[in-house]
């Protein structure tokens, strides 16, 4: 119950090391409202078919009509988003996943910057031998770390195939790390399923 305070819970659902060619890593999306968390809607990550460094975080086609689309750039960290219902990029910024997790993102539409942060690094294992674990803080003005906009709970038990996040909100801000965690959380998915050999 780690996330009982935050008015959004995110469970991404890595994929075994078995799983079939058409499956996609997904994140699903649950509102809590007066209490009550209901699922809401789910979104899948693709990698692009001919430039492997590209990868999309979406909605299920047909069940979200203005979902945003995040893109990221793993050559040049780089991530934009476009803006619900057309194809507009509404935001545009960087992150860094080595060491401290960090983006640093632009709302073109209401100039406004958004930089977030780890509290800690490492918050990926190198072998993915573990699922990724972190609290992503907003940055104040001066530097300091401010409110909490994004944290890991747990993986299931017995299913380390899923992780839940507890997120303050479902902003584009949010949308950024959450589809960059399923990409590492997907990697430890296909590592933790593996038969142990021993």
């Amino acid at each position: 119950h780690r996330c009982d305070s935050y008015p959004v819970e995110i469970v991404l659902s890595g994929l075994s090391f078995n799983a079939p060619n058409t499956s996609l890593p997904a994140a699903t999306f649950s509102i809590r409202e007066n209490g009550i968390l209901e699922s809401q809607y789910q979104y899948n990550l693709t990698n692009d078919a001919i430039n492997t460094s590209i990868w999309r975080f979406g909605p299920v086609p047909g069940q979200l009509a203005d979902g945003q689309i995040v893109t990221y750039n793993l050559e040049n960290s780089s991530v934009t988003a476009t803006c619900a219902g057309n194809t507009t990029e509404c935001t545009q910024g960087s992150f860094d996943d080595s060491g401290f997790l960090s983006f640093a993102l632009t709302n073109l539409f209401s100039p406004t910057d958004v930089k977030l942060k780890t509290v800690d690094g490492d918050w990926v294992y190198k072998k993915s031998d573990d699922a990724p674990s972190y609290m992503l803080k907003e940055v104040k003005s001066d530097g300091s770390l401010g409110d909490v906009v994004l944290r890991t709970a747990v993986t299931k038990p017995g299913h380390c195939t899923l992780l839940k996040l507890c997120a303050n909100g479902a902003t584009v801000e949010n949308l950024a790390p959450v589809g960059l965690t399923l990409m590492k959380q997907n990697d430890y998915a296909r590592v933790c399923t593996i038969p142990n050999s021993n």
